[in-house]
């Protein structure tokens, strides 16, 4: 009689651990792999500063490509796999083109310019075919006119919004919006005027800047939809005093329908037409995003309007800010559904009466998206795809919401669909290029990550070995990208405080408060006999401070400062502002005890304001500190094998190692010097006794590094022009001193040729602050 054979209680437990984490892994490996790719079709450069465009110039099906160039426009067709270029349209004056619409109704289109001219900006209209060749067909403008000013304050501009018939009478009209200067109480404006004369039709005034205009068929006739974003001079678009950010409704003629307020300070709302029944009527959906000082969550986020009346229709909170918002007929059933992009990282799909289809989290991607390109057949397959721009890359998405795509770039800030024949082209701007992609299904297959997970998940653990590869692949890929944002956010920070403080506007007003307020006993008649000085600072620091203040804020939680440093800025400026106001009021006599409490009220917000200042400077130069001894010795290595090949042993001097640290990123100055001493290497390589020394010494509260070599030297002539962006003596260009000089002036450092001579070699000097 054969025995029993029993299994071992640890055998069974491996074995059932073994096939429950097959199991897991299989259905985890199963979603994994993308069902398409992005076919990198071809690439073209781009002019630094400029953009291409993609349109149909005439009118047979197929987009062409169009490339600015600052004084001309150049067109290419796709022919095979290259764009090859067949025309060329000069511009009356030197600009940047800012898009293509059918102005004149003849079903082709048209091409608009932004040029600064001698007395403001204007906006010109450019036909493209041979009979408009030449000069443009009209011009707006010139607006905003030049005036004396401080060199750091921003410029208006001019904000082409597009063109489109909206009364159905055949003869579209452009629209666009004039911003003027932050500072100026001049209120922003619309503007629209007939597209095949450049007559005016009619303007309306605004408070906050136009963002979005788009055409809406209601039920009771046409109407124009639009949208704005905060602004801080003091005017709204009807005459009240805020900051608020509107979606608005005209008459095609321009007379005003409503405006209702959407968001707070520094938010936005965007918007898009919608059809929700198949009576062909049009509602205006709204996405918004409420702005960084709201503390609450609104009421909603994603909304549909009546657009008789603005009243709410539809509304839903998704507990998030939205960043972009489109409506699209995914199914074909003649209903539009919701697309939006929460400032979350989410993607996602609504119904018609805004109950959730689909949620997508899209961090372990390419994510967060930063816009909804289009909706379109991408493959001809008869079913449409979602093309969306991200943050680091291009995404695509069936009509499910699933990512069946994407394609990795560096900061896309464009994409478009372009139509060839059958085929559609994702059009990618990105880093001074652009790449057109096209969509192609990939072959079924197991990958090897599927495949290396059945085979570890037969003998037990490796099934859960290779689950965990994929979470933490997944998941490095997100925190590279979020390290990505990081930086560039702290980067943005370190700007606005430079902006702020040390000399900045902004400080010196704050400066000059504070004295008069700490010396109000002893000045105050004199000062509210001269009320326009103290006027004019309030009024500064309203149009001013306070929005500096709101950016600052804006930037230190993206970079991730300590919330005690930022999180009462806003409050304590309103504080401030409201004191100062009050006191303004006041009339020269007898001082008040109500007088002096509102002074002193005022000097301790602004002591705070400035304390808050303080301790996000402070942040960044703990997160911008350089230890320089560190940081050399890594140069040096990485350059051990060309020193060793010219026979050069560098030397480094640091007057104190365990004090020298200075105030900049270590990448950048790493790469500072890295640069500088390959032009040494490179300058001593005909040497006999090739000489290196790099040297570190203190001067006050500057850190100064010396590099000195005994190369062939620079002329005296050239000593300035090598920092110029042009000046090179390679072959293929050079970057590297211009670079260096940009890069120190954002930490307060500079860059200079202490000492050359054409065979004593030479010698740069980096002066940067300690840290």
């Amino acid at each position: 009689m054969p025995q029993k054979v029993e299994m071992k209680r640890p055998a069974i437990s491996l074995l059932v651990a073994g096939l429950l984490c097959l199991s897991i892994s299989a259905a985890s490996f199963a979603k994994e792999p993308l069902k398409y790719s992005l076919r990198a079709v071809t690439s073209k450069p781009l002019v630094e500063g400029y953009r291409g465009f993609v349109a149909d110039m005439d009118g047979d099906g197929r987009d062409e490509f169009f490339l600015d160039r600052g004084v001309a426009l150049t067109g290419l067709r796709l022919h095979g796999n290259e764009w090859i270029p067949f025309d060329e349209w000069k511009y009356r004056e030197a600009g940047i083109a800012i898009g293509f619409c059918d102005a004149t109704g003849d079903g082709l289109p048209e091409l608009f310019v932004f040029s600064k001219v001698e007395k403001g900006q204007s906006l010109a209209c450019y036909g493209l075919t041979a009979r408009d060749r030449g000069s443009p067909l009209y011009a707006f403008g010139p607006f905003l006119p030049e005036r004396e000013r401080r060199t750091d304050e921003c410029e208006g501009t001019l904000n082409f919004m597009g063109c489109f018939d909206a009364d159905g009478d055949g003869r579209p009209a452009v629209y666009f919006g004039i911003d003027p200067y932050h500072h100026e109480p001049v209120p922003r404006s619309l503007r629209v005027c007939d597209g095949d004369t450049g007559d005016s039709l009619w303007a309306h005034d605004l408070g906050p800047q136009t963002k979005i205009c788009l055409p809406v068929e209601s039920n009771s006739g046409p109407l124009i939809a639009l949208s704005t974003f905060a602004c801080y001079n003091g005017a709204s678009w009807n005459g009240t005093s805020d900051s608020l950010s509107y979606v608005l409704c005209f008459q095609p003629n321009g007379k005003p329908v409503w405006g209702i307020p959407v968001t707070g300070p520094l938010g936005w709302g965007v918007i898009d037409t919608m059809r929700c029944a198949a009576d062909g009527h049009q509602k205006i959906l709204v996405g918004i995003y409420y702005g960084p000082s709201e503390i609450a969550e609104p009421t909603w986020s994603v909304a549909i309007l009546d657009p008789n009346d603005g009243s709410l229709y539809r509304s839903r909170s998704l507990g998030t800010g939205i960043a972009d918002v489109k409506a699209a007929d995914l199914d074909g059933d003649g209903i539009q559904e919701v697309l939006a992009i929460g400032t979350d990282g989410r993607f996602y799909i609504l119904n018609n009466d805004l109950s959730e289809r689909a949620k997508k989290q899209d961090r372990l991607h390419l994510q967060p998206a930063r816009g909804i390109t289009a909706v379109v057949d991408l493959d001809g397959d008869g079913y449409k795809e979602i093309v969306l721009c991200g943050a680091n890359g291009v995404l695509v998405r069936d009509g499910n919401g699933n990512l069946i795509a994407e394609e990795e770039l560096l900061w896309p800030y464009l994409l478009e669909v372009a139509a060839e024949e059958q085929s559609r082209y994702i059009a990618a701007q990105s880093n001074n290029m652009v790449t057109f992609f096209a969509l192609e299904r990939l072959p079924s297959r197991f990958t090897v990550g599927q495949i290396a997970a059945l085979v570890f998940g037969c003998i037990g653990f490796g099934a859960g070995a290779g689950f965990s590869g994929i979470a933490l692949r997944r998941w490095l890929k997100w925190r590279r990208i979020a390290m990505a944002y990081l930086d560039e956010a702290r980067y943005d920070l370190l700007m606005a405080m430079t902006a702020f403080g040390h000399g900045g506007a902004s400080m010196r007003i704050i400066d000059r408060l504070r004295f008069l307020l700490i010396n109000w006993e002893e000045m105050r008649k004199t000062i509210l006999e001269r009320g326009g000085v103290l006027a004019e600072l309030i009024g500064a620091f309203k149009e001013t401070v306070a929005p500096d203040l709101r950016q600052i804020v804006f930037l230190s939680r993206k970079a991730k400062i300590p919330r005690e440093h930022w999180r009462d800025m806003v409050p304590r400026a309103e504080k401030a502002g409201k004191a100062l106001t009050a006191i303004l009021g006041e009339k020269a006599g007898p001082s008040s005890s109500d007088e002096t409490a509102e002074a002193a009220e005022a000097v301790s917000a602004l002591d705070a304001l400035e304390k808050g200042i303080a301790g996000i400077r402070a942040e960044l130069r703990s997160i911008f500190r350089t230890t320089i001894l560190s940081s050399l010795g890594r140069i040096v290595s990485g350059r051990e094998g060309e020193l060793g090949a010219i026979g050069c042993s560098p030397k480094i001097h640091v007057a104190d190692a365990q004090q020298a640290s200075v105030f900049i990123s270590p990448g950048a100055f790493e790469k500072i010097v890295d640069g500088i001493v390959s032009n040494a290497i490179r300058a001593m390589k005909q040497r006999d006794c090739p000489e290196l020394e790099i040297s570190v010494t203190s001067e006050g509260a500057q850190c100064v590094i010396d590099v000195r070599d005994n190369g062939q030297g620079i002329a005296e002539s050239d000593r300035e022009r090598i920092f110029d962006r042009s000046y090179t003596t390679k072959e293929k260009g050079g970057f590297g001193l211009y670079y260096s000089r940009k890069e120190l002036a954002k930490f307060g450092g500079k860059i200079f040729v202490l000492e050359s001579s054409p065979d004593g070699g030479s010698a740069f000097r980096i002066v940067l602050q300690h840290a």
